[in-house]
């Protein structure tokens, strides 16, 4: 199985309550007929002021068969009539990344389009060998982060998807959090101690959102 996560932009002159609603209502029914992902989902991100907002208005993550199947429906072989919905016209498609990635599940948690999703776009700093990063975020990382969620009675779900490490991409992997209650942030997590992780990542891009699943 092939997972691939798209960030996505809105155009200048699109407000980004257009976006979603053309997203949602549009083009995520297109997306199904003409792909068939296994899986798909749709993060939509609020609108913050706020210096470590990357300032994304939303991300797909889709799952496909493998590799063929997604250059032969969305990628490079995909038909001309991918764009028929002419999202193109709201996104724009030349500021969103599209990553393969490796997902690591680690708490796996009811979730509802209600649960708040932190997702935290992270990087390595200059310098930090690519390996030496994974490893220390695996390794060390996941576990402490684990281990504080579970003392955490509103957090839900925690994924780390690693990206794909042949080329030097924008991200080197996004963390996701999914956690109940009215504005949740990471200072409510329970007895968290930062690790060596921290000194190995640039500062951490974070968006707030709310999840919703297209193909379960």
């Amino acid at each position: 199985m092939l997972k691939v996560i798209a960030t996505v932009v809105r155009r200048a002159n699109i407000s980004h309550e257009e976006l979603v609603k053309v997203w949602e209502g549009v083009h995520a029914p297109h997306v199904v007929k003409m792909v068939h992902p296994l899986r798909y989902q749709i993060t939509f991100f609020d609108p913050r002021q706020d210096p470590h907002d990357p300032r994304l208005d939303g991300m797909a993550e889709l799952w496909f068969r493998d590799q063929r199947h997604f250059e032969s429906t969305i990628g490079r072989n995909a038909p001309p009539e991918i764009m028929a919905d002419r999202f193109n016209e709201y996104a724009d498609l030349t500021k969103g990344a599209w990553l393969t990635v490796t997902e690591h599940i680690n708490l796996d948690g009811p979730t509802t389009r209600e649960t708040t999703k932190l997702v935290y776009f992270v990087k390595r700093r200059e310098g930090v060998e690519r390996a030496t990063f994974d490893q220390c975020w695996r390794e060390v990382h996941i576990p402490n982060v684990l281990g504080a969620l579970r003392r955490t009675a509103t957090a839900r779900r925690y994924t780390v998807d690693l990206v794909d490490s042949t080329r030097e991409r924008v991200y080197d992997g996004i963390a996701q959090i999914s956690m109940e209650g009215p504005n949740p942030s990471f200072a409510d997590v329970v007895g968290y101690e930062p690790d060596a992780f921290h000194a190995l990542t640039q500062p951490l891009l974070i968006s707030h959102g709310h999840e919703v699943r297209i193909v379960e």
